[in-house]
């Protein structure tokens, strides 16, 4: 029998990781009814639940794991995250400070912390934590569009120049990057430099904006 439950525990992480929340949800309870000791299995669980929004379901779960294995690093981030989509900020930011005194270089645990932070009103070490993500990982997308926020709090025009850039080069090449940082410049009000690129827009360079068909100047009566 341990054997087949493990088997139905494998299809339920397939099912999940393939985007079928309840059959998955289905098999991580058949499981979980049989085989209540597995820190992993409730882990996983409370992850799916947190994807699926049902916060304090996850937060149970997570508590089953922590009951059998109270420092499980995996079921500490899902109970914070929880806490953060109940809107519990405080007690999820000193699961993030914990965590972050174990493994000071934990992205995904700065990254909540500081969302607990934004929520509560401190942005005093936004700009250090997500340049610290960066130095970590310099291709974090999450870290780059926080910052843009953060500076556009600031109204620093520079700086949200600097990281927008980095993202566009991150996330187009060719015509297309030409024509998003053209976007970017005449949203910033430097026209001069934003208009010579808007010639790589994609009707210029025979891209359709949509699926749609073109409008070629012919007659519409009766149409939009």
């Amino acid at each position: 029998m341990p054997s087949d439950l493990y088997s139905i525990l494998e299809q339920a992480r397939e099912e999940d990781k393939a985007g079928n929340h309840s059959m998955a949800l289905m098999k991580y309870k058949i499981f979980l009814k049989y085989e209540s000791g597995d820190p992993q299995a409730w882990t996983d669980y409370a992850g799916l639940l947190l994807l699926m929004n049902r916060f304090d379901d996850s937060l149970r779960a997570s508590g089953q794991a922590l009951e059998i294995e109270p420092d499980f690093e995996p079921a500490l981030i899902n109970k914070a995250a929880a806490l953060f989509g109940l809107e519990q900020f405080e007690e999820a930011k000193e699961i993030y400070k914990y965590l972050l005194t174990i493994n000071p270089d934990r992205t995904e645990c700065i990254f909540g912390l500081q969302k607990c932070l934004y929520k509560m009103g401190d942005t005093t070490s936004t700009e250090s934590d997500m340049l610290k993500i960066l130095n970590i990982d310099s291709s974090n997308m999450d870290a780059m569009q926080y910052l843009v926020s953060f500076y556009t709090l600031k109204n620093d025009k520079d700086k949200i120049k600097h990281w927008l850039e980095k993202i566009i080069n991150l996330k187009f090449s060719g015509y297309e990057s030409l024509w998003e940082k053209s976007v970017l410049l005449l949203r910033l009000g430097e026209y001069q430099e934003g208009f010579k690129l808007f010639e790589y827009r994609p009707a210029n360079v025979n891209v359709p904006l949509s699926d749609e068909p073109i409008w070629n100047g012919e007659s519409f009566p009766g149409r939009t």
